[in-house]
């Protein structure tokens, strides 16, 4: 059936808007009698499928304005009807649990899965019961856990998203291939390659999909970028410069600056600079150089200033800080021309191609690019393809990471591990 609101004689009531999946959909038709079924989307309907009709002003009933409808939680039914609800959900749907109440979770898997037509987050989790569901009731999920063992123990949950501290990153990736889960592991994917290869194992191990979140890389001014590059377009690249940084006010607290869950500037912010010159050569750096900076004494690096040589000479600079300006920028100069991408995170930002002709911009309006990423993620898992960007590429840029890392400890220039 396709996509809306049905009557009990297949006839489409309404198309468009969403409702949260796991929730009864009330849809009024002329007669005023309301149909409850199931739904999955926030501002929309998928795969309704009527149960019941009940007369108009239902008690469980309370009003959707964005879609002019009407909808109630599964739970102010009986037991068999909302057991009904779930037997009716769709198929061709990637059931998430989210290890931990993270901000990145909540502002972007979240809203993200909202949009995404083969994705719902129908769990949430964290070792503190009460923001567990304090977080599942302002967001609408249906269940939530007071441990992060409890949510791998749900048996509808077909993948997860981990959004923990770096630290945590291996140990609970691991735990959820282990217990059949599928991963969106949040960037960076390991703290060491050791770290890295051990969590690919256990994935391959129990056939799952495990995936490091670089967001940034769907946008189309780093993929055009890529393709310049690659046919030449500016020339024979001499050189990178790759920005990421922000000002962080009150650094008490904040996980970035605890040695203990493996903070820093360079693992936090620096990972996706390093990404995004891996990404546009379409290279892995041969040798890295570093510098660290740790203004406050916190253990962290604050500030980090890294090259990356690239194969033919191309030298990359990367910049990750929590106490300067906000920069997100890429540039890569050719002997002919030049390109900047001022802001990688702006979904539909420009890029600026710089020749003797003057500046020549493009922009390419995008998507969400969380969404896109759950999109390719949940295609995965639902079919089997192969996802767009590995777990080994994750791997790689975990070791040109701690070949930075290394060089800065030991004041040397140093070789990035060699990844087969």
């Amino acid at each position: 059936m396709d996509r809306g609101i049905y009557s009990t004689h297949g006839h489409s009531l309404v198309s468009g808007g969403k409702i949260p999946r796991g929730e009864a959909v009330l849809a009024l038709e002329t007669s005023l009698r309301i149909a409850i079924g199931a739904a999955k989307y926030e501002n929309g309907v998928c795969g309704f499928e009527v149960l019941m009709w009940l007369g108009f002003g239902a008690p469980c009933c309370r009003e959707a304005p964005e879609s002019g409808l009407f909808y109630c939680s599964p739970m102010q039914l009986g037991r068999s009807q909302a057991n009904r609800l779930e037997s009716i959900m769709p198929e061709d749907i990637v059931r998430y649990g989210i290890i931990s109440t993270a901000q990145i979770a909540l502002n972007r898997h979240i809203p993200a899965a909202i949009e995404s037509p083969n994705s719902e987050v129908v769990a949430i989790s964290s070792r503190d019961e009460t923001k567990a569901r304090e977080a599942a009731e302002k967001h609408r999920i249906p269940r939530w856990y007071g441990s992060y063992d409890e949510l791998l123990m749900d048996a509808e949950l077909d993948a997860v998203i981990n959004p923990l501290p770096n630290s945590m990153h291996c140990e609970w990736t691991i735990k959820a291939a282990e217990a059949g889960k599928h991963i969106l592991c949040e960037k960076p994917l390991a703290v060491t390659t050791s770290e890295a290869r051990r969590m690919i194992s256990a994935a391959k191990a129990n056939n799952v999909v495990l995936v490091e979140a670089f967001t940034h890389r769907w946008n189309p001014h780093l993929q055009r970028a890529r393709t310049l590059i690659r046919e030449g377009a500016i020339g024979h690249i001499t050189s990178l410069h790759s920005d990421l940084t922000f000002n962080v006010a009150q650094p008490k607290g904040n996980v970035r600056f605890s040695s203990e869950l493996a903070g820093g500037s360079l693992l936090d912010a620096g990972c996706y600079a390093v990404y995004a010159c891996r990404f546009v050569l379409g290279e892995e750096p041969l040798r890295a150089a570093g510098f660290a900076s740790d203004s406050g004494s916190y253990g962290v690096d604050t500030t980090f200033t890294g090259l990356l040589e690239f194969p033919g000479g191309v030298v990359a600079h990367v910049l990750s800080s929590m106490e300067q300006p906000p920069h997100r920028q890429l540039i890569a100069i050719g002997s002919e021309s030049s390109i900047e991408i001022p802001d990688m995170f702006d979904d539909g930002g420009p890029l600026i191609i710089d020749d003797l002709d003057g500046n020549r911009v493009e922009a390419t309006p995008a998507p969400n690019r969380y969404r896109v990423q759950l999109d390719e993620f949940s295609e995965c898992v639902l079919t089997g393809k192969a996802p767009d960007f590995s777990a080994e590429d994750g791997l790689q840029n975990t070791a040109a990471v701690v070949a930075l890392q290394s060089a800065a400890i030991e004041s040397a220039v140093v070789d990035v591990e060699r990844v087969e």
